[in-house]
């Protein structure tokens, strides 16, 4: 089994995501729009700690032996911006739990952006 990074879950989530307000506008099957929103309530939802991404980038960019993480790996996350764009469309076809769910793993990952030692550095830049 070969372990995912980071920013290849990141770029997976996008990749999927990144298509949503398109195929909205074409008028896609629901079940398409449906299947993407539940994938990514899983992704930034989940109780399950091994398909959930942690609101945080504590770890990004670690280097082993040196150190545990750098602030330098909030760059990873760029892509994420394709996730609230796709959201747009995909929230009407969530359950409320989903829905707020998601909406919480953002809030929480700005939080963290802006309170970590991490974010407060980039921030710093």
């Amino acid at each position: 089994m070969v372990a995912l990074t980071l920013k290849c879950v990141i770029d997976q989530i996008t990749q999927q995501t990144r298509i949503v307000p398109v195929v909205a506008e074409l008028g896609a099957r629901e079940n398409l729009l449906h299947g993407l929103s539940h994938r990514l309530a899983i992704f930034l939802r989940s109780r399950n700690p091994s398909t959930r991404m942690n609101p945080s980038l504590q770890y990004a960019q670690a280097v082993q032996n040196l150190n545990t993480g750098r602030s330098i790996g909030i760059i990873d996350t760029l892509h994420l911006v394709e996730v609230p764009r796709a959201a747009t469309h995909l929230l009407s076809r969530m359950s409320a739990e989903d829905r707020a769910g998601v909406q919480g793993w953002f809030k929480s990952y700005l939080d963290w952006m802006n309170t970590s030692e991490h974010g407060m550095a980039e921030r710093a830049r």
